[in-house]
């Protein structure tokens, strides 16, 4: 087990790295599947690791061990859903490691999200829908938008490219 901290050195969690990653109290929060992590709960993809770096859904470092350099990555592309592993044995918790150093700031920024906010994340950026991506392309996060709410035009308005509804 290897400590995991946020942005302001403060410990957060505990990964055992390629497998799972646990809370401070020792409850399974996460599992690792294929360089992405997963909310063991939900099963919602919360965003890529490497080693033990865990980055948001944008590529921007959240948590990091004092043992790898953290950095940015470039925006991932959504992965397809990773099947749930068995709920692993607790592990007994770790002596509590020492405060480190602050690491320089990552290209790209810090994740804005905290621990918590990622663990909790919106269900449809790990479920896109087939009809969202017809060209057979990666989906990345940028290209998942709310669509707003269609709005009628009276008989008299204009629509914005300047034809009204009766063609004039």
């Amino acid at each position: 087990m290897h400590p995991l901290f946020d942005k302001d050195c403060e410990l957060t969690a505990w990964i055992e790295p390629g497998r799972h990653i646990f809370d401070t109290t020792m409850n399974w929060v996460a599992f690792i599947h294929g360089g992405h992590v997963w909310s063991s709960e939900t099963g919602n993809w919360l965003g890529p690791v490497s080693g033990m770096v865990c980055r948001d859904c944008a590529g921007r470092p959240l948590l990091w061990n004092p043992g790898q350099p953290v950095a940015s990555s470039g925006r991932p592309a959504i992965p397809a859903r990773a099947m749930r592993p068995m709920r692993p044995m607790i592990p007994m918790r770790p002596l509590r490691p020492a405060r480190p150093a602050r690491p320089g700031g990552p290209g790209g920024g810090w994740s804005q999200m905290t621990f918590l906010e990622w663990l909790e994340q919106a269900p449809f950026l790990s479920r896109p829908q087939p009809a969202q991506n017809l060209g057979g392309d990666a989906i990345l996060a940028d290209d998942i938008v709310p669509v707003p709410e269609a709005t009628e035009l009276a008989v008299d308005e204009k629509a914005p490219d300047g034809v009204g509804r009766d063609g004039d």
